[in-house]
């Protein structure tokens, strides 16, 4: 459930603004937000790092002072996979920019009233799909509950299988093909003979290999680039914008 919401808006109007709506939303839907209203990239990061709020949802004006909302939303990529980023903009000319960065929406902001629920059931479908838990029998015979949105990637090294998580890198010896079936397909994909990928840490995807968490490059080999094209095409249309 979204709880805890943060508007980065450099223009105080424009940031009451914003607020107003999603109190009079909260109303309407009879939830419980605590809102947070920043006037700057660099105050909304202090805020982030210092553990003084830790967002569900971020509303982010893309035009600020200090920092460009991309700016900001790729360091909050970094530390906060899994919060969600709701682009606000006046200018509909970086629709194409804000797809460097993981986000969820890019609203022009007049049109946010008409938006929010569509927004709301979106997070909080991401925020089901992303509770979901696995078991992982690793290389010591550890039975280990990890949680699904944690898991980056997965490689294949020799008789080992490393699995990348935002908080450590474990070790099964388990193969890939009992691994996906134990992930249950999307959000992950099998990209090449020694690589399954989460779509919901994707970076940056090209044609023959994918950025995850911002520095890790993965393959993606001919033989699974279809089959990743298409599969990311159909998960991007349900969780971006």
């Amino acid at each position: 459930m979204i709880r805890t919401i943060a508007i980065c808006d450099d223009d105080l109007e424009d940031g009451q603004r914003t607020l107003r709506v999603l109190r009079d939303f909260e109303k309407e839907m009879n939830d419980v937000y605590t809102i947070t209203l920043y006037d700057g990239g660099r105050s909304l990061l202090s805020a982030c790092h210092e553990n003084k709020i830790q967002p569900d949802v971020i509303f982010m004006d893309i035009e600020l002072g200090d920092m460009t909302g991309i700016e900001i939303t790729n360091e909050i990529n970094q530390f906060l996979p899994q919060c969600h980023i709701v682009y606000l903009t006046n200018h509909i000319q970086y629709a194409t920019d804000v797809y460097a960065t993981q986000h969820h929406f890019f609203v022009v902001k007049n049109e946010l009233p008409e938006r929010l629920f569509q927004i709301r059931e979106k997070s909080l479908r991401l925020e089901r799909e992303n509770s979901e838990c696995v078991h992982i029998l690793l290389k010591n015979n550890e039975q280990r509950i990890l949680e699904k949105k944690n898991i980056s990637y997965l490689e294949r090294q020799g008789r080992i299988t490393h699995i990348y998580t935002t908080d450590e890198i474990l070790e099964s010896k388990l193969k890939l093909e009992e691994l996906e079936l134990l992930l249950g397909g999307t959000p992950f994909v099998r990209c090449h003979v020694s690589y399954i990928v989460s779509f919901s840490h994707i970076m940056v995807y090209k044609r023959t290999e994918l950025t995850i968490d911002g520095n890790n490059c993965i393959p993606i080999s001919r033989r699974y680039q279809k089959e990743v094209r298409e599969q990311f095409m159909n998960w991007s249309k349900q969780h971006l914008f």
